[in-house]
């Protein structure tokens, strides 16, 4: 497999204009960081290498640390981590004159303990430098790895040829067909889906990609959607109005199957998964291999 994808790869017209594809590929990534764990001589960066930076300091698990690469704003005007581990751990909220409060002290203290709780163990286990566990999403709990269970794994990586669960593909713009080859699906895959009368009504009226979410970047600007048009900026707009615009503009929370073609003449678009952000980067719809019998 390995092999068939660099032979596609070198063949095709556009990997001279994308000499780092490769390196974009996770299993290839995934590869890395494991050789990069067996031996004594790999440095990420040229502080490492100088030992101006310590590079024998680590962070476990796969966490995020605050501020270090997004935030995410809920309904209710609380700022998280990110959308994916719930609403326990708040970093801090937005107060009625549309201000970010933080209290970095107690965030630095709650942050010290959670690793602490979790250090011990890591320190003991063979896949701390390529561990790929949220502690927010387990909470705080994780089955370690031995040597003879790291031994098995690299064994059956190398077996199989197989160095990642998943991969996405990445869009350059010169590449669609290949990502639409990655992405399509067909009805045998809509109606394989484990759907109950909820999620089928819910995905006739709201996006369940986007719905109840804002993303605030460094610059203050604020997005439902990431590839649509900014809502506004944190300094100068209020959350609520803007929750309140998104809400009566039917924006992109509400950006359903039945507003895009030919999604919108298709039997299916009750089925299907919101649409993503993916499709939208793409200005594509059209992933489903459904022939024009499906459509009404």
């Amino acid at each position: 497999m390995k092999k068939n994808l660099i032979e596609e790869l070198v063949k095709s017209k556009n990997f001279i204009d994308r000499k780092d594809y490769l390196l974009l590929d996770p299993r290839i990534d995934s590869l890395k960081k494991k050789i990069s764990l067996l031996v004594s001589n790999t440095y990420n960066n040229l502080g490492e290498l100088l030992d101006i930076i310590d590079s024998s300091s680590y962070i476990p698990t796969i966490s995020c640390t605050p501020f270090s690469f997004k935030l995410f704003v809920s309904a209710d005007s609380k700022i998280h981590l990110c959308e994916k581990i719930g609403y326990k751990y708040p970093l801090g909220y937005i107060d009625i004159n549309n201000i970010p409060q933080f209290d970095f002290e107690s965030l630095a203290i709650n942050y010290n303990k959670y690793y602490k709780t979790i250090a011990c163990e890591c320190l003991k286990c063979y896949n701390i430098y390529t561990c790929s566990t949220c502690l927010f999403e387990r909470n705080f709990k994780c089955k370690k790895f031995s040597k003879e269970d790291y031994t098995k794994q690299l064994e059956y990586y190398t077996k199989n040829d197989y160095y990642f669960s998943y991969y996405y593909p990445y869009f350059t713009g010169y590449n669609k067909d290949f990502c639409i080859n990655q992405l399509k699906f067909d009805l045998l895959d809509i109606f394989s889906q484990e759907l109950d009368e909820n999620s089928i009504f819910s995905r006739q009226l709201i996006n369940s990609n986007f719905y109840g979410r804002l993303s605030i970047f460094p610059n203050g600007e604020i997005f439902s959607c990431i590839n649509k048009v900014t809502l506004g900026n944190i300094s100068s707009n209020s959350i609520k109005n803007i929750i309140l615009e998104e809400m009566t503009e039917n924006r992109n929370w509400f950006l359903t199957r039945k507003s895009v073609s030919p999604c919108s003449s298709c039997k299916y678009n009750i089925l299907c998964p919101s649409i993503s952000d993916f499709e939208i980067f793409m200005n594509y719809f059209s992933f489903c291999n459904l022939q024009s019998w499906s459509r009404l």
